[in-house]
């Protein structure tokens, strides 16, 4: 009967450190924003037999037993206080130049072991790292070269495009302007929401902008990724405050509120590929227009506001101020 050999650390040996899970690659970039983690991969070899149980008890005693050594300055071994190390992958991409790339597998027989490391804000510059497990380490020829760069962008590197249309409703994307960044790099969503939000079974929006008087038109972002239901909230109906939920509304909105809109149900008629489309390109929102619309609070005052200052998250950790002029 076929046994397999228990584990034995003194079995791994190491072979050098990498940027790339499969690949030779030595070279990353990353954004010093606090959030995005730069991913490293540790090879090594084992001589002896293995299987999933066996590779999993391997890639445990590296993460646990390796050790970073920065060669900014001499060689120092890196501050875990100031680069967070992790086993796990946050939800960010983890390079500027080659995140989204597929691979097919890997190109030879090593056993790649994942370390990710949050980059620390005001840690812009080159860095080059080497790796030691126990008696072994990597050469200070061949090290890890980590660029880090500072995330810079302003309102101009943003733009509101118009998607697919209904006869009332607008959908609309906020992205990154094309050629500004890498194209993988996107907007992904707000960290916050202002306005109203309507209760019902069908509403998936948060109301930014209500021009009653002026325009009569709506803007309001769908709440992250829902690509279905796509609507304001049902028109004629009543809600009162237990109903809505509101949050940093300028301006006093009462405790009951109608929409009044003799065709911006047809938001429903968006269908999830339309809207799954707009999520891939950015932040979705969309826009609602009629002669019809407006809303009241049930007390003969039509309401009216525009929500601004919003905190959005692209898929690198990079946060920026977004500032709409609702007027245009």
């Amino acid at each position: 009967m076929f046994t397999m050999s228990s584990f034995d650390p003194a079995l791994i040996f190491l072979v050098n450190i990498y940027a790339d899970e499969f690949g030779v690659r030595q070279d990353t970039k990353v954004y010093s924003n606090g959030a995005m983690q730069v991913s490293i991969f540790i090879s090594v070899n084992y001589n002896g037999d293995t299987d999933n149980e066996l590779l999993e008890q391997i890639k445990g005693y590296v993460q646990d037993n390796v050790v970073i050594y920065t060669l900014d300055d001499g060689k120092v071994e890196l501050d875990l206080d100031e680069w967070k190390k992790s086993t796990e992958e946050n939800s960010f991409y983890h390079d500027i130049n080659h995140a989204g790339n597929n691979s097919s597998g890997p190109d030879g027989s090593d056993i790649r072991v994942p370390l990710y490391f949050t980059v620390p804000v005001a840690s812009e510059g080159e860095h080059r790292w080497i790796a030691k497990l126990d008696e072994e380490e990597t050469s200070t020829s061949t090290p890890v070269t980590i660029t880090v760069v500072k995330f810079s962008a302003t309102i101009d590197d943003l733009e509101i495009v118009d998607k697919d249309a209904t006869y009332c409703n607008q959908l609309r994307v906020v992205k990154y302007k094309d050629k500004v960044f890498p194209d993988v790099q996107k907007l992904v969503k707000l960290l916050e929401y202002k306005g109203i939000k309507f209760l019902s079974s069908a509403e998936s929006a948060w109301v930014s902008m209500v021009h009653s008087n002026k325009g009569h038109k709506i803007g309001a972002f769908i709440e992250y990724k829902l690509t279905e239901d796509i609507r304001i909230a049902k028109p004629g109906h009543e809600y009162w405050s237990h109903e809505m939920i509101k949050q940093d509304i300028p301006v006093g909105t009462g405790d009951k509120n109608i929409l009044h809109c003799d065709c911006c149900d047809d938001s429903l008629d968006f269908t999830s590929a339309q809207v799954e489309k707009v999520w891939n390109e950015g932040i979705a929102m969309f826009m609602a227009y009629h002669m019809s619309l407006y809303i009241h609070d049930g007390s003969g005052h039509n309401t009216n506001f525009d929500c601004n200052e919003f905190l959005a998250e692209d898929n690198f950790g990079n946060r920026i101020n977004l500032h709409f002029n609702w007027d245009s």
